[in-house]
């Protein structure tokens, strides 16, 4: 069954849409997720602040076994579930609606400097990661 056309996302600056964004900002937000390509091969990927989806969708290509992207707004996850397919969420980063140690593989782009309390962040990260889990973040 085709899915319905995704939402044109607004290109506010929070949120690259990659059909709409400047050159710079594009490869700089796709070299990110490159970089982040190579931890997840085989492993369980969570993508905090996943915005419209394109990031997730290109971990599970890289091989991730499975990617969850969450983000607070819902029109974000509605467009990564229509344009990408993935699993996305509805999720607040300060309170990672997962079990503990469930995740092999976290990736936070541009995301830890817009919350009210950072720490909550990492020690939300660490208690979904599992004991060897890898956390990769950018600000």
């Amino acid at each position: 069954m085709p899915r319905p056309d995704p939402v044109v996302l607004d290109n506010h600056g929070e949120c690259m849409v990659p059909e709409t964004a400047n050159a710079d900002v594009f490869w700089e937000h796709v070299n990110r997720y490159r970089f982040a390509a190579g931890y997840v091969r085989g492993t369980r990927v969570l993508d905090i602040a996943c915005g419209e989806g394109y990031g997730a969708a290109g971990l599970l290509r890289a091989g991730a076994s499975s990617v969850i992207g969450i983000d607070v707004s819902p029109l974000a996850v509605d467009n990564a579930r229509q344009k990408y397919g993935i699993d996305a969420r509805i999720g607040d980063a300060q309170a990672i609606p997962l079990p503990d140690g469930s995740i092999d593989v976290i990736v936070s782009f541009e995301t830890i400097e817009h919350v009210r309390q950072p720490e909550r962040l990492v020690a939300e990260c660490r208690r979904v990661l599992t004991e060897s889990g890898v956390l990769i973040v950018s600000t």
